[in-house]
Formats: structure tokens, sequence, C-alpha cells
């Protein structure tokens, strides 16, 4: 079945009152409803429209210090506290899950195969066609914003992140295709309270969803026939928050903002207090100032201010311009004159921040003619610098920058992530990509490039190696971070030949690029040239089994390799055991942070693992693996968390994620590459065909080390010369 293209093309059956439902839930915000739900039966009873409710949840997980806590989650405790029937959903998808039938008296006696409505509520999975077409009176879902605005895993953080003033709860039908996208059964609004935190404003919304849940079921017929689309010119999204929105950065965050985020995390690294003599005072983008009396720097312990400026460089103030996040429109040479001046005013200029405005061409063209005479420059921030600019504008304005700093030769770092100029931004760089001979950083993250921009970087880059190796001069690049822009298998040949021909590289982060096995095999072959790679993110890309081989043979090739994220990679139960072989070779003694999750490893690849921690990994202090096909109980996972204990790092293992963060969209294009290669080298070959070779099994050793020599043998062609 396409999943994604799916319609329903069945109408709802007629069905009164009393409905059996089957309640999709999770955590607090979830249980709420269900209390709800519960309660109305009891207190009406025979008069109720609730005729029975089952509940689904997930897995349960395991949390705590070194992950030895099994925790289930808020609804299925309540669940078996008010003995209702719980079905578990399987750990990732929903895709291959056969809903339950039905299972009060009543059902069981006269054979009523199908609930009535299925009622979701911060529940976590996609929930296909075939499951939603189950539903006689159809489902529904409880949603904390006034959709369609804040779609998405994180609405109620987002809302106060951007300092709104209004939430509300929505309750929408659930829609064949995506997430949040239903039609709008309900909606009501109301003014979010001063300070409110995360954790306070969920529970208002939790009770608020669960009356107006109540009072829709009560009213079920008239809301459905008079449901409304939504309007999707007013779409914005809340996306999962992740650990790096956390991150303050001192010269682009305002106080104000600050302040927001402390409202959705607890930071703990910073502490305030105005009556301390050792402190020092961090001005923010708005010209407010933070009180900090200590610092915590990343996998260190945290210390006084005193103890940290006697120890760590901090930059001078005047060797940096920054107008970060001031949100301003400048379109013409007389918006930034201002700029411009300071910028010339500069005798040791270093750095420079554009990002958080939005520039037309006059004015980018004015900024460049400044840049063009500062030859002390090392870093050019031009992220988000386009917002609201025609596609045929931005090309100008990058062209003016990068002609400006095609000559500097102390330039380190170029950014122009979160620009989505697409393929159109990328041929204006060019020139620049292919002669400037002093650049490490290249940062295009987020900027849409496409597989036809992917190709022009690549080509431009490999130009630049050339004109190295004939000038005798050995190349200085080391980073490249181009993140979520499509570059798909079609550029894959051009970007892995700029990486091999460079060979320098010790950073390349390139996640979400819809690049599948083919392009993965191909990338492999250009990163197994950067001997010192040292940090590697290629998550949310499609490997498979054939990928993860190709990556396996390039992995020994990387002795510094320090963190690896092939995080949500669709490795497959074969391709996990092929990456933890590779791992128990012991050529990347020096990895510190791995991301192995929701990539289908099984039992088998997860003691692999263990044996490579346990041998060779002994600075590994993070590895997730949440989201695999592995029971919290195994055996596999206690032998890995003693492995890593044997190491003193007990606490390695991530906790896994609340089940309200791990929504995420299904991508049509992985289902069906799901469907087509999951199980492609079980299949038997058809008669008068030759069979494909099958790897021998390694034989059963009574040592690691008679281990190692088995896979070393396998890996025999890929060994690094020591």
């Amino acid at each position: 079945m396409n999943y994604f293209g799916a319609q329903q093309n069945k109408q709802l059956k007629k069905v009164s009152p009393p409905y059996r439902i089957l309640f999709f839930g999770s955590d607090y915000f979830s249980l709420e409803s269900l209390i709800a739900l519960v309660d109305q039966q009891k207190s009406e009873g025979t008069s109720s429209f609730v005729k029975s409710i089952e509940v689904v949840v997930p897995p349960d997980r395991r949390t705590g210090r070194g992950l030895k806590t099994i925790t289930q989650s808020p609804v299925k405790l309540f669940a078996q506290d008010n003995n209702l029937i719980i079905h578990e959903a399987p750990p990732k998808t929903l895709q291959t899950w056969k809903i339950p039938k039905p299972r009060d008296l009543e059902a069981i006696h006269f054979d009523i195969d199908s609930f009535d409505i299925g009622v979701v509520v911060s529940f976590g999975y996609f929930l296909p066609p075939v499951i939603l077409e189950s539903f006689t009176k159809g489902s529904m879902n409880v949603h904390p914003s006034l959709l369609p605005k804040y779609r998405g895993a994180a609405p109620i953080q987002h809302a106060i992140l951007n300092g709104d003033q209004e939430t509300g709860i929505t309750i929408q039908e659930l829609h064949h295709e995506i997430f949040d996208a239903g039609k709008i059964l309900r909606q009501i609004s109301m003014t979010i309270p001063s300070e409110s935190t995360y954790q306070s404003l969920e529970s208002i919304l939790a009770a608020e969803g669960a009356e107006l849940l109540i009072d829709t079921l009560r009213y079920l017929d008239y809301f459905q026939a008079n449901a409304q689309e939504q309007d999707i010119t007013k779409i914005t999204k809340a996306p999962k928050i992740s650990k790096d929105m956390a991150e303050i950065k001192w010269n682009q965050i305002t106080a104000d903002r600050l302040d927001k985020l402390y409202l959705n995390y607890s930071p703990g690294t910073i502490i305030y207090d105005s009556k301390s003599l050792d402190s020092i005072y961090v001005t923010c983008n708005d010209d407010k100032l933070i009180e900090c009396r200590s610092v915590k720097m990343e996998r260190k312990n945290e210390i006084s201010v005193k103890d940290w400026i006697n120890g760590e460089f901090i930059m001078t103030p005047d060797t940096i311009f920054t107008i970060a996040g001031k949100g301003s429109k400048l379109n013409t040479a007389e918006d930034v004159q201002e700029y411009v001046n300071s910028i010339l005013e500069f005798k040791n200029l270093e750095e420079v921040v554009l990002s958080g405005n939005t520039f037309g061409v006059e004015a980018a063209q004015a900024i460049a003619m400044a840049l063009k005479k500062k030859d002390s420059l090392k870093i050019v921030n031009a992220s988000d610098t386009f917002t609201g600019r025609l596609r045929e504008e931005i090309p100008h304005s990058v062209k003016a920058i990068c002609d400006a700093l095609e000559d500097k030769e102390c330039l380190v770092e170029l950014s122009f992530s979160d620009n989505a100029f697409g393929p159109a931004g990328a041929e204006p760089m060019v020139d620049f990509l292919t002669n400037n001979k002093s650049l490490k950083i290249l940062k295009l993250n987020n900027v849409g490039l496409g597989p036809r921009g992917g190709k022009l970087i690549g080509k431009a880059l490999l130009a630049a190696a050339e004109k190295h190796n004939a000038e005798g001069r050995k190349s200085s690049f080391t980073t490249i971070i181009a993140g979520r822009n499509r570059l798909e298998n079609e550029s894959s040949q051009a970007i892995a030949n700029a990486i091999a021909a460079h060979g320098t590289l010790v950073e390349i982060r390139m996640p979400q690029n819809g690049i599948r096995p083919e392009g993965i095999i191909t990338l492999c072959k250009g990163l197994a040239a950067c001997k010192n790679l040292e940090i590697l993110d290629l998550q949310d890309n499609t490997f498979t089994a054939k990928g993860a081989r190709a990556f396996a043979e390039a992995l020994v090739k990387w002795p510094n390799l320090k963190y690896l994220n092939i995080g949500d990679c669709l490795l497959s139960a074969k391709g996990g055991v092929v990456i933890a072989e590779a791992l128990l070779l012991g050529h990347n003694k020096k990895l510190e942070s791995l991301n192995l999750q929701y990539n289908e490893i099984n039992y088998k690849g997860v003691k692999a693992l263990s044996s490579a921690i346990l041998t060779h990994l002994k600075d590994l202090v993070s590895l997730e693996l949440n989201g695999n096909n592995v029971e919290p109980d195994d055996a596999s996972i206690k032998e890995l968390i003693s492995a890593l204990e044997a190491h003193g790092h007990a606490d390695a293992l991530e906790e896994p994620e609340k089940e309200e963060d791990l929504i995420e969209e299904p991508s049509l294009e992985r289902l069906k590459l799901e469907d087509k290669d999951s199980d492609i080298e079980d299949i038997e070959a058809p008669t008068g065909t030759k069979p494909q070779e099958v790897e021998e099994p390694l034989p059963e050793t009574k040592s690691t080390n008679d281990q190692v020599e088995a896979l070393s043998e396998r890996f025999a062609k890929v060994q690094i010369n020591e």
C-alpha cells in the first residue's frame, strides 16, 4: 500500500453512541484525556457515550543512570490501575502492526471486529491508512496549538520560545498522509500566563484538551459535519526540540530570548547571583547583561568563573563585528551605511556576523565593498540573511559577498547556512570556492542545494584541490557542513570526488540529504580518503545492508574518529552487525560519541557492539541506540551496559526519548525503499539463475582475539597500514 498517497475512499458508517474507543497515548499530557474518558464512562453509566475503552501504549523504556530501570508510561500505569485492556505498540512504527479487535464482552459475543473511534493524544507514531480506515466513526487527535500554527512534536515549547501571547487546543481528524494536517473539529484559544514554563503550560493545556475532547465526542455528528480544512497559507512548524537548540551563542542571543529558553530548559550550567564578586557579565544582543558565576564546558566539570578565566582564552571584542538577530530588513546602501562605517573603523577585524537579518542586493553589495577592504578577516557568518528575498535577487547578493572574499588569505570560515537559495545560490559561489586558498570551514546547512547545487559545489571544491596540487600546496580544507539539502544520489559522485581530492577533512556533516544506498556507496569511496576524519554525521540518509558494508570498509580507515552519527539510516539487522564488526577490528579507538538509533539493529548487532566497546572503545562516553529491534531486558543490552561500565562509562547509553518527541513523518521515498529492500538478500533466486554469493558465517570462537582475527580476514582488503 502506498501509505503516503492513500486516500480515504470509504464513507464513515452511521454509528450511534455509545462508542467503542481505542485510545493511543503515552505521557502526562495524554493521560488527562484518558482520565476524562474513563470518568465520563463511570459517571454517566449506561447513558454515557463511551461503551468501552482500550488503550495502546509504546513499549516500556529504560531510564536512569546506566538505563537500568524499566519505566512504564503514565498512560500504561493508569490503564493497569483501572483494569483497562492494554495493547503494546511495536518499538518504532505501526506500518505492519495489526490493529486488535475489541475485547469487551459484547464485542466478543457478537464477533465485532472493529472499534468505532480512535483517539490519539501525544502518542508519537504515525497511524497508517489501514489503521485509520478501520474506525467506523473516524479518528481524532488532541493537539496543543491553534492549527495550522505549530504543526509538529513540540508546539508548547515553540510557543514559549517565540514569546507568543496566545495558544490553544485543536481537536482534529487524523490525516492519512501527514501529521497535524487533518480537518479541524474544534478549536479554542487561551492567553498564555506570564512566566509560563513548559511544564506549567503543558498542564493547563492537557486539562483544556481533555475537556474539549469530551465535549467533541458528545456532539460528534455535528462537529464532523462542520469540520473545516486547515488554511495551508498559515502553516508553521514546531519540530522536536534538540539539544543543539539549548546552545547559547552569546553574541547572537538576546536576554529575553535566553529567558524564554530557560522556561523550556533548565540550563544547569549558569548560576545567577547579583551579590557575587566572582562573576562575569555577558552582553546579549539587546545590550542587556547576564551574570554568570560558574561555567561548564562540554564534557568537563563545572568550575568557577575565576578558574575559567585563568584557564581559558577569551577573544577580545575589538575583532568582531556583529548585528546578529536584529531582524532588520536592509534594502539599500543607505540602510546599511552605519554598519559599513563600523566595519571600516575596525583596525583588526577578524569576524563578521550578519545572521538574523535580511539583505537586498544593494545592501549586500555595500557590505561586500566594506569587507573587500579587510584583509584580516577570518570568519564571515552570513547565515539566515536572505529571508523573504526573491530567488532572482539572492544570487547577486551571494556573488557580491563571495567576490569580496575571494582573495582573502586569512579567511578560514564562511557560512551561508539557513538560506533557502537553492541551486541558483550555488552558482555565484563557484569562483570563490575554486580560487580562495585559505578556506578551512564551509557551512551550507539547510540551503536547498538539491542535486544540481550539490554538483556545482562538489566540482568547485574539486577544482580548488587540483589547483592546490598544481601549485604544490597542501589543501587547508577541513570542514564541510551541508545537512538538509536534498543532495540525493545524483550529487554524491561530485561530492565524493571533492572530498577525496582534498583528503584533509576532519569534520563532515551531511545529515538529512535523501542519499540512498547507491549514493552512500559512492560517497564512502571519497570519505575513505580522509585519514584524519574526526567528526562524521550522515544521520537520516538511507544505507540498508548494501550501504552499511561500504561504510564499514571506510570506517576502518579513520583512526582519529571521535564522533559518528549514522542514526536513522535504516542500516538493517545485517548492516548493524557489519558496522559493529568493523568497530571490533580496533581501528577507531578514539571514538567518544556514537549514534546508531532507529536502524533496525537486533540483538546480534548489539552483542557485536558490546564486544567492540569492551575490547577497543574505552573512550566512548555517549551511545544512542533508541528505536532499534531489541527488547529493553534482552541479554545483549545487559552485556552492552556491562561493557560500558567496565570503562567507567555506565551513563554513556542515552536515556530513551519521551514518546511525544518521537513524532516523525514517514518518508514516501523511505517507505518504498523499505518495502523494496528490507529483505532483498533473503529472497530465493529464481530457477536457472546464478545464486548470489553468501558470506561465510563467523566461526564460533572462545575468545575476543579469535573473533578479531576472523574479522580481520574478512576486512583484509581494507586494512590500513600502521
